[in-house]
């Protein structure tokens, strides 16, 4: 289709490549080049366009290179290029810079347009690897970095990413077992009313513990879990442990009690995910209010037809939609606009500077307004000391939680802090 060599061909030229590098004592370079965001062109605008895009990248990735390198597509949207001959690696880069320059201008696509950037790995032979298998391992490794890194970017290969694909690999194999091994727990974070200093709601995250290997932070695994898929059984266990928890204390403490669960943009990839949350909860009798779905800028920015029916299904169902991390990303208030949305969370970076930095509290102060003017309540994260408290509710802020009223808690501490506030909770709203 691209009329670029395939794998077959590549695997060819890059043996070729490395016994003419070696003979000559100087150096190649493989690029594993990644289209960002493309399966989003495929399937919002269907595989017509994204074949055209694959065609159009093709032709921009070639007026990159030189003409004595290998530019090949190895499938779907993967390309590697093959430079050799390198004195040293200036010509490296200098390519990176093109093809990440060229590669984030706009693709027209008939009466559409796409916008896309990539993501670029690269290993030198023979400082990296000694054979072609190890180079291409070690090239895509580094490309896979400079995804986690936020992409439309690159990244060379280090020693220390052999390290850590092998502890990737160890935990993705792990995680296949965890729900069976019940290795998953559930902690609560209470959510204060800033007005009363009571709690009315919960923020649930999950926990890791291994065995043999300890403690893993979720910023860890949940990255594996979204990139071999087992985010789906994982993300369902999370939502039925939570929503049975939700259902149990509302029947004790308070009938109005919310928890809310943080989801995975990957879970909205998924078009009929919503249908086993919504049937769990009408099979175990807990009305959709109850659960407060957290979700990123970036899930809205990047949002799929399946992600805008998801969100839709799920306000009409009953649940509430919180933004979290507010203020970190895009903040368009186009989406909005467009989204239905019951809760800004502030991110914590902006709370920790609020009451010592004009600048931060000035955005806090905005936040706070614009939500209310558009009907959303606010939440401020990670408020460590009274003085942020007082200067966010003095703002108007409506919840508020973080280590000044207690950090995560296990289920029957979190019901202890309950059993300890001497004001009933039946009046929560």
């Amino acid at each position: 289709m691209t009329g670029l060599p395939n794998r077959r061909l590549f695997n060819d030229r890059l043996s070729q490549g490395i016994n003419k590098t070696a003979r000559n004592h100087t150096k190649l370079a493989l690029l594993s080049l990644d289209i960002d965001k493309f399966k989003e062109v495929n399937d919002s605008l269907g595989h017509c366009y994204g074949d055209k895009l694959l065609m159009e990248a093709a032709i921009r990735l070639t007026e990159c290179i030189r003409d004595s390198d290998t530019l090949a597509r190895l499938g779907g949207d993967e390309f590697s290029v093959i430079m050799s001959s390198l004195a040293d690696i200036s010509n490296v880069r200098q390519v990176i810079s093109r093809v990440l320059e060229t590669m984030a201008e706009p693709f027209p696509l008939n009466e559409s347009i796409a916008y896309v950037t990539a993501s670029i790995g690269i290993a030198i032979f023979p400082d990296d690897a000694t054979t072609a298998e190890e180079l291409i391992n070690a090239a895509d490794n580094a490309m896979y970095t400079a995804k986690r890194e936020g992409r439309n970017c690159s990244h060379f290969f280090t020693p220390e990413m052999q390290s850590e694909n092998s502890r990737k690999i160890l935990l993705g194999n792990e995680l296949r077992h965890v729900i069976a091994k019940e290795q998953l727990m559930m902690v609560y974070q209470p959510i204060v009313n800033l007005a009363s200093g009571k709690v009315h709601k919960a923020e649930a995250l999950v926990r890791w513990h291994h065995d043999e290997l300890g403690d893993i932070p979720p910023i860890e695994f949940i990255h594996i879990a979204e990139d071999n898929g087992l985010i789906f059984p994982i993300g369902d266990w999370i939502f039925q442990h939570v929503a049975k928890q939700t259902l149990a204390w509302r029947e004790q403490y308070c009938k109005n009690f919310k928890i809310s669960i943080n989801k995975s943009p990957a879970q909205f990839q998924k078009n009929n995910q919503h249908c086993s949350w919504l049937n769990y909860l009408e099979n175990i009798g807990l009305a959709g209010d109850a659960i407060i779905v957290e979700i990123t800028e970036n899930l809205l920015m990047d949002s799929s037809k399946f992600t805008d029916q998801l969100l839709s299904t799920l306000n009409s169902s009953g649940l509430q939609i919180a933004l979290d991390d507010f203020g970190t990303g895009y903040s368009s208030l186009a989406y909005l606009k467009k989204f239905h949305v019951d809760y800004l969370k502030i991110d914590q970076s902006f709370v920790k500077d609020c009451t010592n930095d004009y600048e931060s509290e000035a955005l806090c102060q905005a936040i706070i307004a614009m939500a209310h003017k558009l009907g959303i309540m606010v939440v401020a994260e990670g408020i460590e000391t009274q003085a942020q408290a007082d200067l966010l509710l003095a703002a108007g802020c409506d919840y508020g939680q973080g280590f000044l009223y207690s950090k995560a808690l296990p289920a029957a501490q979190f019901q202890h802090l309950i059993d300890k506030d001497d004001t009933p909770l039946d009046n929560i709203a």
